[in-house]
């Protein structure tokens, strides 16, 4: 993981996360994803991911605008690094 949105609307609350991929050593952006957990596991997250929180994208020349199926608005993401 490479950062999240908020939920809309419920700002304690994970909406999109944000992934990243290494071809070599670069980290570039893969996608994103924002389903697939409720309302307890989107707080849990928020939890998490807050405590890594660094203030620049972590992706080779930074990340791209949301693309036009995104409800991401931009310059609402938090930046993490994440290893899984």
């Amino acid at each position: 993981m490479c950062g999240y949105v908020d939920r809309s609307g419920a700002s304690r609350q994970v909406g999109t996360l944000i992934l990243g991929v290494y071809q070599g050593d670069e980290l570039i952006l893969a996608g994103s994803v924002g389903t697939g957990w409720d309302s307890e596991e989107a707080t849990a997250l928020k939890i998490k991911l807050a405590k890594l929180e660094r203030d620049t994208p972590p992706f080779v020349g930074g990340p791209k605008k949301p693309g036009r199926w995104s409800k991401r608005r931009p310059g609402g993401e938090r930046w993490v690094i994440q290893h899984l």
